[in-house]
């Protein structure tokens, strides 16, 4: 492959994923992407065979992105308590919210998919592991009972993920009837307490769990039933 045509196909790569994130995959049009690359969308059917093609590679990127620029190394969660590691996960989620953040730009794209599913990303989800979920799992075990259900667990996940999906929309929280203005010190305070929620909720949830299974495990549980 030529210097030029590897520079038109990155070109094209990276225009979309300016465009995919400020419009998601429905939203962002082929026109769009090829005028921000300055190529044609004959290029765009040359390297990816279409939109659907060029938006995996964005989502390849995206998961490359988020294992070189996010915090959210498992090592270093596991070594940290519950809160900390809370607190991690939900500022890491955040960066969303500021639009020069690079790996902003990247989850902005995955929030999209929460709201309005393609096709392109549920079949894309059959052939890779989202790392989220794998430190979404981490974190929520810190607060689990160790014998907690595989369905218990993946709805602890699920709930950690919403969290903070409602708010990763700068373009809806700047608007009526909110009217947020977007900077760090909002971005700052929405993952204080954000943090904060979600840690009681964590905590009770594992409190309740652990309640649940002194009782399944007490003498009087273990009796045999009157006749």
């Amino acid at each position: 492959m030529s210097l030029v045509v590897e520079g038109t196909r990155d070109s094209l790569i990276k225009a979309a994923i300016g465009v995919f994130s400020a419009k998601g995959f429905e939203g962002g049009s082929v026109r769009e992407i090829t005028q921000a690359a300055n190529a044609n969308q004959a290029a765009i059917n040359y390297h990816f065979g279409g939109k659907d093609g060029l938006y995996r590679e964005v989502l390849k990127a995206s998961i490359q992105a988020f294992a070189e620029l996010s915090p959210l190394d498992m090592d270093r969660l596991a070594a940290v308590d519950g809160p900390q590691a809370v607190e991690t996960f939900i500022r890491t989620q955040l960066k969303a919210l500021n639009r020069r953040d690079q790996l902003g730009r990247f989850m902005r794209i995955f929030t999209w998919e929460t709201l309005s599913r393609s096709q392109v990303f549920t079949d894309f989800l059959a052939e890779e592991k989202l790392p989220v979920f794998a430190v979404a799992e981490i974190v929520v075990r810190k607060f689990l009972p160790a014998e907690t259900e595989r369905a218990d667990l993946w709805i602890a996940i699920f709930w950690l993920l919403s969290q903070v999906e409602t708010f990763i929309r700068p373009e809806r929280l700047e608007r009526p009837p909110y009217n947020l203005k977007i900077d760090q010190a909002l971005i700052d305070r929405l993952g204080e307490r954000l943090s904060e929620m979600t840690v009681a909720a964590l905590s009770a949830w594992g409190s309740h769990g652990n309640a649940d299974q002194r009782r399944s495990f007490s003498p009087a549980s273990q009796a045999a039933p009157s006749p």
